[in-house]
């Protein structure tokens, strides 16, 4: 699974939210509820991959420092997401 394709996800099902969570599937916030996407649970390693693939290596060590970080992901050269 690639960032890309959830975020797709996201945009074809009109949903606000896509929430990550190891050991869980992603979640789609659509109309106020939480919908499972069809996937296996994300793993430790999914979830850090999926996120750290979107930041840089300065914003990734801000993350590691601050466990926590917020941000604009351009998606598609049309679509912005909060992360």
């Amino acid at each position: 699974m690639i960032i890309a394709d959830l975020l797709q996800l996201v945009l074809d099902k009109n949903a606000s939210d896509l929430h990550l969570i190891a050991g869980a599937v992603p979640f789609l916030r659509i109309n106020g509820n939480l919908a499972p996407a069809e996937s296996a649970p994300l793993t430790s390693s999914d979830t850090q991959q999926l996120v750290y693939g979107l930041l840089t290596p300065e914003q990734k060590q801000l993350f590691e420092q601050q466990k926590e970080f917020d941000f604009s992901y351009e998606f598609n050269k049309t679509n912005r997401f909060r992360v």
